[in-house]
């Protein structure tokens, strides 16, 4: 462990902080490594936030992952995203439209002035981890990878949306999240 710490040390040493992108990753780095998310919901918004009450673990895992989502809103100083069931409701319909069709692909029907993350995963591969998250994986995953769309940790931060609506789909051996901006 305290080599593990040394190593941060050492490593946030060499680093530039010129934006708060490399300060929310360094955050991130040992609060994943070390299997403690839960933590990070606790520590990072638990005050700041009302993470509302949810009647199924699925509606938890949505709302844990909003949350992240106003926590890197937070650190940026822009309002945080409220839940749309009407996106919700759409982001639901889609992912459900790239299971049965297989293509990954965003909504070519998406009304101008509005954004849309897509992650998919394995089923396989999600049923190696004990309580998986679709939702805080795909959350995890748009903050975090910089080499895929280029738009997915973008419409997690533009000021230009105020509402998010997510929706999760499960069939062809695959899992799909789909996240709606407006």
């Amino acid at each position: 462990m305290a080599m593990v710490r040394s190593l941060l040390l050492l490593s946030m040493n060499k680093l530039k902080f010129n934006n708060m992108k490399n300060l929310y990753i360094i955050i991130m780095i040992p609060t994943l490594m070390f299997g403690q998310i839960k933590q990070v919901n606790t520590v990072f918004y638990d005050d700041a936030i009302n993470s509302g009450e949810s009647s199924t673990l699925l509606e938890q895992g949505r709302q844990e992952a909003i949350n992240i989502h106003n926590t890197i809103r937070k650190y940026q100083s822009i309002d945080f995203l409220v839940y749309d069931d009407n996106l919700s409701q759409s982001a639901q319909e889609w992912a459900n439209v790239i299971i049965n069709t297989g293509n990954f692909d965003i909504d070519p029907n998406l009304p101008s002035g509005m954004g849309q993350n897509l992650f998919f995963i394995e089923q396989q591969e999600a049923n190696t981890i004990s309580n998986y998250n679709p939702y805080l994986d795909a959350v995890l995953y748009w903050a975090t990878v910089r080499g895929g769309d280029g738009y997915s940790f973008g419409n997690m931060c533009t000021p230009l949306y105020s509402s998010i609506g997510m929706g999760v789909a499960y069939g062809n051996s695959e899992i799909v999240v789909v996240a709606k901006y407006k």
